[in-house]
């Protein structure tokens, strides 16, 4: 199955599920390559690795049409709209067969649980085209920007990382700086910077449903890469998420605290992209009855990246994102 033009060749191909049984042979791994007859460099796409990140899909979806009417100069695309097929269809976050999350199955097994086999091929289909850059995305909570991360503790070299961040800025979202964890250790961002390929986990706004402003949010980010590396012509202005001046060409730094303390219901006092103040008030808890348990202050200064899909929350729950600024 494929179309073709002068310039252009779209190719569908498969890359195989372990076949643990029957009922696997319709899950298999969808990969559309979009190559031009001109060498160049390869960007790779990768989508739905969480089975309710629905928007990343779209986004894929889009950059595949718009590839179609405007031919690639350059190089080659491989995108994989559909990395987990069974949570996709059963919307969970999860590998459905198995409860595994495949973005913590990385760099595979090919004698590994069923996650970590997949997990090894795509991860190898990644390696063995030599790419120039990867993009993981994703989506977050329901209510949520757009945003960019680096995975930066695990990068060593200065140079290394200063080619993520020149890519991450040609995304045109705020930049921020991934934690450390140890899960890092078991992402497919994380195992490729380990191996020293660019990649990037782009998050595309709300789970679950599709956000058409961000799925054009995803298709600009996505274009002004292809075309920073010379593989498109440019369509416009180059897009940019819009964001105060002072968070303009900044890299913030990522963190999920405070939790909450007490068990109740959160009213939150600030929305995702509200720059917040240090010790300003961004929640309060109640009681079922009403009576005021908690007062929740932003511990920094940055951006409300997101906060939590439910108002219910108990003590130890993490209900915000944060992009704070380095101080």
């Amino acid at each position: 199955m494929s179309n073709s033009t002068s310039l252009n060749r779209i190719k569908i191909s498969i890359i195989n599920l372990p076949k643990a049984s029957s009922l696997l042979v319709q899950r298999n791994i969808i990969t559309v390559e979009v190559k031009s007859s001109n060498p160049g460099p390869v960007v790779w796409l990768i989508a739905g690795s969480h089975g309710d990140e629905i928007g990343s899909v779209v986004v894929v979806q889009e950059i595949v049409k718009k590839l179609r009417k405007n031919p690639l100069i350059k190089g080659a695309v491989f995108a994989i709209p559909v990395v987990n097929p069974s949570g996709f269809e059963s919307g969970k976050r999860e590998f459905d067969l198995t409860g595994e999350d495949i973005n913590r199955s990385y760099p595979g097994n090919v004698n590994g649980s069923l996650a970590e086999r997949l997990a090894f091929k795509v991860f190898n289909a990644i390696l063995q085209s030599n790419p120039a850059v990867v993009l993981d995305l994703h989506n977050d909570w329901r209510k949520s920007i757009p945003y960019t991360l680096i995975d930066t503790p695990l990068i060593e070299d200065d140079s290394f990382k200063m080619k993520l961040v020149e890519y991450a800025r040609q995304l045109g979202f705020v930049i921020v700086e991934e934690k450390y964890e140890p899960s890092l250790l078991k992402t497919l961002t994380g195992n490729l910077i380990l191996k020293n390929i660019p990649a990037l986990s782009v998050e595309l706004g709300e789970s679950y449903v599709v956000n058409e402003v961000n799925v054009e949010y995803g298709v600009k980010s996505i274009w002004n890469i292809l075309a920073y590396l010379g593989m498109v012509n440019t369509t416009g202005e180059f897009f940019k998420y819009p964001l105060p001046n002072r968070f303009e060409n900044k890299i913030l730094y990522y963190e999920d605290e405070p939790a909450s303390q007490t068990l109740g219901i959160i009213r939150f006092n600030v929305k995702p992209g509200d720059c917040i103040s240090k010790d300003q008030v961004i929640a309060r808890i109640y009681d079922v009855l009403g009576n005021l348990k908690e007062t929740v202050k932003s511990p920094k200064n940055g951006i409300l990246l997101g906060y939590s899909d439910s108002s219910a929350v108990y003590p130890g729950s993490k209900n915000f994102a944060f992009a704070f600024i380095k101080e």
